[in-house]
């Protein structure tokens, strides 16, 4: 069985690359022999969208509902609204993420009671989808754009708060949970134990999903992590895993199912510390076993994603374009 194969270095582009990345020897070759497109999407979502060959961008709050919650109609107007502690810094303030809060089920489901109880009058309730991730939908959309909880953590959030004619209200709920959270019990016992607050909420992820524009790929599979690859995949119509450790488990993997032809990969390269380590992790895991697919025939079709604003076809002809010897990263390096 031969296979059509995207792989995406998720989270690469910001990383700083130097000549080290250009030994990669199996990588080098590939690029080098490939043929180039231009890639205009940047964010994540963009991303993602554009190598599953999807006609719009799918929102992250819609995406990830599909799987964290039991009902989601995708042509409802979702947002998430994540549990988050705001840290003052001179004149503005830092958000730290629920990843780094530790909060527990139980007392995320008591801060999300306390908010719905606060805020039933005005018809806001918030529904439970992990213990770091709440949402919100509404019947028509809202003039509304958000920073996404990956862009503002960590961040000063002097220009990051909710835009658009809608954000007033937005932030003047933001600031209602603030004091809210604040006297909550479940703060109190941290303070208590000294651990961080969960003192308010991140609003982010928002829309509604056109479903005509909605390109079903039933053939194809994403590998990879998080609930919004997984969301994707379900509201398209496609299998969903984890990301596999290297290239011989993949295609281990792939070979036991003949109705998927077409898979996307994506590995996570954000938790690596340079760019550089990424793509010697690349060539050691993946890369000789890419070449070695196409040679094989088990590949008639690689495109590689590295970040960068082109995008890499790599087909069995083009391996034999020996006579190419500029490396496209080159241009990257100082």
């Amino acid at each position: 069985m031969s296979h059509a194969v995207t792989i995406w270095l998720s989270g690469l582009a910001e990383k700083q690359l130097t000549k080290t990345s250009l030994k990669q020897a199996c990588l080098a070759k590939m690029l080098k022999r490939a043929d180039i497109y231009p890639i205009k999407a940047t964010d994540f979502e963009a991303r993602a969208c554009h190598l599953f060959h999807q006609k719009c961008v799918i929102p992250y709050a819609v995406s990830s509902a599909q799987v964290e919650l039991t009902k989601a109609d995708p042509r409802l107007f979702w947002l998430r609204v994540d549990p988050v502690q705001l840290i003052p810094d001179r004149d503005t303030l830092v958000l730290i993420p629920p990843s780094q809060l530790a909060l527990t089920e139980q007392e995320s489901l008591s801060l999300l009671d306390a908010f719905n109880q606060h805020f039933k009058q005005d018809g806001v309730e918030l529904i439970y989808g992990s213990s770091s991730s709440w949402y919100l939908s509404v019947l028509q959309a809202v003039d509304i754009q958000t920073t996404s909880l990956s862009e503002a953590s960590f961040k000063n959030l002097h220009g990051l708060f909710p835009r658009g004619h809608a954000a007033p209200h937005w932030r003047k709920l933001m600031n209602e949970a603030q004091m809210l959270f604040y006297t909550h019990p479940v703060n109190l016992e941290r303070r208590e134990r000294g651990e961080a607050e969960i003192n308010s909420i991140w609003l982010w992820g928002e829309g509604a999903l056109d479903m005509q524009k909605l390109v079903p790929r039933s053939q194809t599979k994403i590998w990879g992590q998080g609930t919004y690859l997984a969301g994707l995949a379900h509201l398209a119509q496609a299998q969903h895993a984890n990301t596999p450790t290297d290239y011989q488990a993949w295609l281990a993997e792939a070979d036991t199912n003949s109705d998927i032809s077409q898979h996307l990969i994506v590995l996570d390269e954000s938790k690596l510390d340079t760019g550089d380590q990424s793509l010697v992790k690349f060539e050691a895991a993946w890369a000789q076993g890419l070449i070695n697919g196409i040679e094989q025939g088990k590949i008639h079709s690689l495109y590689l994603d590295l970040g960068v604003s082109e995008g890499f076809l790599i087909e069995p002809k083009h391996l034999k374009r020996f006579w190419r010897w500029v490396h496209p990263l080159s241009k990257l390096i100082d």
